[in-house]
């Protein structure tokens, strides 16, 4: 919220370019948090979001957000640029890394990427 509230560069290059603006949310983040349990054969119930954590990774959540790329713009007819501050950034940088054939550029702001 603090990166999209406080640029205006997504706002105003998206008019411009007649761009669609995407948030997505980072798996266990904010609304997407799961709330599993796991029921023995006693009827007692555990949290098991521990077994979970393993798919909270930064690279599960570029993976993620691949997917829903390919939803959107299956063909890659229109190039996608990612945007990020800090992790945000972080994940803009990697995206466009590991993805370069889905991602055609990323804009990186405070990003400690190393």
């Amino acid at each position: 919220d603090e990166y999209v509230n406080n640029t205006g560069l997504m706002w105003e290059l998206a008019p411009k370019y007649n761009a669609l603006v995407i948030f997505a949310e980072h798996r266990y983040e904010g609304e997407s948090v799961p709330n599993f349990t796991i029921t023995d054969s006693n009827n007692n119930t555990t949290s098991a979001i521990e077994n979970c954590l393993s798919y909270a990774t930064s690279k599960q959540a570029l993976a993620d957000y691949i997917s829903l790329l390919s939803h959107i713009n299956p063909n890659h007819i229109r190039p996608v640029i990612a945007f990020g501050g800090s992790y945000g950034g972080m994940l803009a940088s990697w995206i466009r890394m590991l993805y370069p054939g889905s991602v055609a550029g990323s804009i990186a702001s405070s990003a400690p990427i190393w």
